[in-house]
């Protein structure tokens, strides 16, 4: 049987995610947006969660929902840039 490995985040990535995620998807940010996804918590979840999760990560910020337009307004600097999104959804996988 295949057991899934971890999903480790890239030390290439770390400050994008810090940067652009952190303040609402960590233990200390919005329960909410944590809930769906806690950085903070990352190498907690199982393999397969990791790899759902990096995927829909993938998808919102190719789609630009995140980070939220709320959250830009106020953060102009946590924009992503395409080549940002590019290492996001290479490391995912898709």
């Amino acid at each position: 049987m295949n057991q899934a490995t971890a999903l480790s985040i890239p030390d290439n990535l770390k400050p994008v995610f810090k940067n652009s995620c952190m303040e609402c998807h960590a233990t200390d940010g919005r329960k909410m947006a944590a809930a769906k996804i806690n950085f903070t918590n990352w190498d907690n979840y199982e393999p397969a969660q990791q790899a759902k999760k990096a995927v829909a990560i993938c998808n919102k910020v190719t789609a630009g929902s995140m980070p939220p337009k709320s959250f830009v307004t106020s953060n102009p600097g946590a924009i992503l840039t395409a080549e940002q999104k590019a290492l996001i959804c290479k490391w995912s996988g898709k």
